[in-house]
């Protein structure tokens, strides 16, 4: 069991570059088996919430643009491979051996991964935000916890997005904490800008 992921969600969490990663209350070593009942939820967990979900969210954003980048660029390769196919036809009919279909062709395989390059990393992001998201839902329900999150992501000038966040968390299916925050997404330079943790009401208990 990798505990480091127990520790990155507490609030009680130490690291020291004499010990690494440590228990700011124990000052030793996580030694917990299944779950700590000393972990302290706060920040960490929202924050972890809050970035797991803008980074699930900011990928699902490319969707359509990166459907519409495969079709585009799908269509121009076979463009090229069709006319370079026609002019090979033509030129092969008045028996000529010409260079140019091919070179026509070749361009159009140079083009193919313009469309197939995008679309895999789409779903290769899309596959591992989600592993993220599965993966903390399974640890906070160790501890009976879960959570409802809202991200939304609204253009602005620049292509500089506002993310707005508003998280629910529960324990055994009760409110217990609320969550809200916004912060800007330079789209251009792929960083967060004006981040500051934001309002958080309301505390969850351990046991």
């Amino acid at each position: 069991m990798d505990k480091t992921k127990h520790c990155d969600i507490c609030d009680n969490a130490l690291r020291s570059m004499e010990q690494g990663l440590i228990c700011g209350i124990t000052n030793q070593k996580p030694q917990f088996i299944n779950k700590c009942d000393k972990i302290g939820f706060g920040e960490s967990l929202l924050k972890k919430i809050e970035l797991v979900g803008f980074e699930l969210k900011l990928t699902e954003r490319k969707k359509w643009l990166t459907f519409f980048n495969f079709i585009f660029f799908l269509l121009v390769s076979f463009g090229f491979w069709i006319g370079g196919y026609i002019l090979w036809s033509m030129a092969f009919g008045e028996g000529v051996l010409a260079t140019l279909p091919f070179i026509i062709m070749f361009l159009g395989f140079m083009i193919l991964p313009m469309a197939t390059g995008p679309i895999r990393k789409y779903y290769f992001d899309k596959k591992s935000n989600k592993k993220k998201k599965d993966n903390l839902n399974a640890l906070l329900d160790k501890y009976g916890l879960s959570y409802n999150s809202e991200i939304d992501l609204v253009k602005g000038y620049h292509n500089i997005l506002n993310v707005r966040v508003d998280v629910k968390l529960f324990k055994n299916g009760k409110l217990k904490q609320e969550y809200s925050n916004q912060f800007d997404y330079n789209n251009n330079e792929k960083r967060v800008d004006n981040y500051n943790f934001g309002n958080m009401i309301g505390d969850v208990e351990i046991m």
